[in-house]
C-alpha cells in the first residue's frame, strides 16, 4: 500500500502567546514541527502552512536535515490547508493518505503503524481509520437544562487519521465546491459523504499542544530526540 502524509501546520498559536506559531516552539530543545515530521519519515511528507512562514520553515527543515520535506501553502481554515496538502499528492497516485496535526508531536510510531496495518486489513470495508481515546469525565449536553450523555459511547478523536486517498480527495472537492470549509477533522468529512470510518484506540500521551501548559506536559513526556 502506497501511503503519503500531509502534516497541517497552519495554526498561529494565539493561546500560547508566542512571537512565532506554536509549531515552531521547542519541546526539549526540538521544534514541535520537527518532532512531528520525524515520526513519518518512512513516507513522503508534505507540510501545509501559512505562506508567510514558509521561508522560516525551510530554514528549520534544513537545520535538522529535513530539507527534502515538501511545503505547500495552507488556507484560511484547517480544512482548506488539508485540501491543499491532499491535492499536492494527486500525481503520486497513492493508495492512502495520512493527515496529522503538527501540534500533536507526541504521537508514537506504534500508533502510526497500527493505523496503516488496520487500513490494509480493512481495505475492502472501510474508507478511513481514526484513533480515539475514551472519555473519563461525566458529560452533559447543554440546552434547555442539561442532558447527561453515556460516556462509554463517546471518544475524543485524535490525529493521525488515514484514508483511501481518492475518497478523501472526493470529500475535499465536494465541500470546497459547496463552500463548506469549517470541518475540524477529515473523518467527519468522509462520514458526511457516506464514507465508512473505523476507530482504533489512540494514545492519551498524543496530546495536541495548544497552551503553555501543554508544552510543559510534553516536556515531561518526551524521550530525548535532539
Amino acid at each position: 500500500m502506497k501511503v503519503v502524509v500531509g502534516i497541517l501546520a497552519g495554526g498561529v498559536g494565539k493561546r500560547v502567546g508566542a512571537d512565532v506559531p506554536k509549531q515552531f516552539l521547542k519541546v526539549s530543545g526540538v521544534p514541535i514541527l520537527i518532532r512531528s515530521i520525524r515520526k513519518f519519515l518512512k513516507f513522503p511528507v508534505v507540510v501545509s502552512m501559512k505562506s508567510e512562514w514558509v521561508d522560516y520553515a525551510r530554514k528549520i527543515l534544513k537545520e535538522y536535515n529535513l530539507d527534502g520535506v515538501e511545503l505547500v501553502e495552507g488556507g484560511e481554515t484547517r480544512q482548506i490547508s488539508s485540501y491543499n496538502a491532499t491535492k499536492f499528492f494527486k500525481e503520486f497516485s497513492p493508495d492512502a493518505i495520512i493527515i496529522h496535526d503538527a501540534a500533536r508531536c507526541m504521537v508514537s510510531e506504534e500508533l502510526i503503524s497500527n493505523l496503516v496495518l488496520e487500513m490494509e486489513s480493512r481495505w475492502n470495508n472501510v474508507d478511513g481509520i481514526v484513533p480515539y481515546v475514551p472519555v473519563t469525565d461525566s458529560l452533559i449536553e447543554l440546552g434547555n437544562g442539561v442532558r447527561y450523555l453515556k460516556r462509554e459511547k463517546i471518544g475524543r478523536v485524535q490525529t493521525p487519521q488515514i484514508f483511501k486517498f481518492e475518497k478523501l480527495l472526493d470529500a475535499h472537492r465536494h465541500f470546497f465546491e459547496i463552500g463548506e470549509h469549517n470541518f475540524t477533522d477529515e473523518g467527519s468529512m468522509v462520514v458526511k459523504i457516506d464514507g465508512k470510518i473505523f476507530a482504533i484506540l489512540g494514545e492519551i500521551s498524543n496530546i495536541k499542544i495548544s497552551t503553555l501548559l501543554d508544552i510543559q506536559i510534553a516536556e515531561n513526556l518526551v524521550v530525548d530526540e535532539k
